[in-house]
């Protein structure tokens, strides 16, 4: 029995460190892409063939902003449990891209920016293993 419970805690650290592994993956390649172009951010996102134009733009749009800003810090957590990925808009109802399992927040530097916005959410789902933002979708 106690082989079992240490075999369990060894396979659970093992998955939070590969876990941990993949989020500064996605950090690293966030930064590379802020600090390189817009089409290196844009291939960041689950971007879906469903998207329509006005949320495709609305990521774009957002994605760009955060090329303009200097970023304090990244952090990343897991939903909520009861949060809602699925909403109708148009008479259309929408989902993500990709089932969301983490979140990405990031913080900005204010010293320099008058905008206000502090920081923004990025929520994330697995393709191939690695983390991509995912968009709305039609369901």
């Amino acid at each position: 029995m106690k082989s079992i419970v240490t075999s369990f805690f060894l396979a659970l650290l093992a998955t939070s460190c590969l876990a941990g592994e993949k989020e500064k993956a996605f950090e690293e390649s966030f930064r590379s892409a802020v600090s390189m172009n817009d089409q290196a951010m844009f291939e960041l996102v689950q971007f879906a063939n469903n998207t329509p134009k006005l949320f495709r733009d609305m990521i774009m749009e957002s994605l760009r902003e955060d090329r303009k800003k200097t970023i304090k810090a990244i952090s990343f957590s897991d939903p909520a449990k009861d949060a809602v990925f699925e909403f109708e808009y148009g008479g259309t109802t929408y989902t993500t891209s990709l089932p969301v399992v983490k979140e990405m927040k990031i913080k900005y530097d204010m010293t320099k920016d008058a905008s206000g916005v502090e920081g923004t959410t990025y929520r994330l789902g697995l393709h191939d293993g690695v983390y991509k933002i995912v968009v709305p979708q039609a369901k």
